[in-house]
């Protein structure tokens, strides 16, 4: 057990170091990222591979989508690299699954390790493949146009970039407890609860992003999820509760979604 610590640490310090040297994340989200891994890397291998499913392909498909959509930088409330509140919005709870995994857990806690990773990789998935979309978006609840890359605004490519990510995620998992000799039954149920969890989760981050998401407007009259503008000016309040920002509705994503795998588990 303490050589899986062991190289654990090593291996996703390297990994920290690489992503911060790259600009992937900040120096927060590289001690964040460091920490979260390792706790996962310990829980085993096979889960920490779906940690590092969920963040090459979120950083490659965040930097293509911020390539090719410019316009959206005024938009989304940070840039490109992961900070500390990020990395724990998105694997926060999985890591927390790592934990009771390490201590003895039974299949509940892989279930919900599976499945909120699944719901990370669904939500950024979606995010950064539907920004690229041609479609405009429309409002998940009223079906009305909305504004690209505001919270709460969805698209085909979108929904289904998300739904692919949830699934891929799933399957990766289920067969992870598949070649660690867990019975056949017990791998279908992890990948599909993880798919049909993750997609879920998707649906709900946006959801909670059109409601209670605090969303702001610049002194020229357009949304942003940006609390100040460039000169350190706040912006005014348009909609939602003020501490509720993306982060906050990824954790809490996350974490329902980890919670409701328990729950069916029991």
């Amino acid at each position: 057990m303490i050589e899986n610590w062991i190289t654990g640490t090593i291996l996703n310090l390297l990994i920290a170091a690489l992503a911060y040297r790259k600009r992937a994340v900040t120096a927060s989200g590289a001690i964040a990222g460091l920490a979260v891994g390792t706790v996962i890397f310990a829980a085993g291998t096979g889960f920490w591979g779906l940690l590092m499913l969920f963040f090459v392909g979120s950083t490659l498909f965040g930097r293509t989508g911020r390539t090719y959509r410019p316009d959206l930088r005024h938009i989304h409330a940070k840039g490109d690299r992961r900070d500390a509140w990020q990395v724990v919005a998105n694997a926060g709870p999985a890591a927390v699954a790592a934990v009771a995994i390490v201590f003895g857990a039974g299949p509940w806690a892989v279930r919900a390790l599976v499945a909120s990773l699944a719901a990370a990789t669904a939500d950024t998935w979606s995010s950064e493949i539907g920004g690229l979309s041609s479609t405009p978006p429309v409002s998940i609840l009223t079906l009305k146009p909305s504004v690209r890359g505001i919270s709460g605004a969805v698209t085909r490519l979108g929904i289904a970039a998300g739904f692919v990510g949830a699934v891929v995620t799933a399957l990766a998992g289920a067969g992870v407890v598949a070649l660690a000799g867990t019975p056949a039954t017990e791998a279908l149920i992890v990948g599909t609860m993880g798919a049909a969890l993750g997609i879920l989760g998707t649906l709900l981050d946006s959801i909670l992003g059109a409601t209670v998401q605090v969303r702001y407007r610049r002194r020229d009259g357009s949304p942003t999820e940006k609390p100040t503008d460039r000169a350190g000016i706040r912006n005014e309040v348009e909609h939602g509760v003020r501490w509720v920002n993306n982060d906050a509705v990824n954790l809490i994503t996350t974490a329902t979604v980890a919670a409701v795998a328990v729950v069916l588990s029991v």
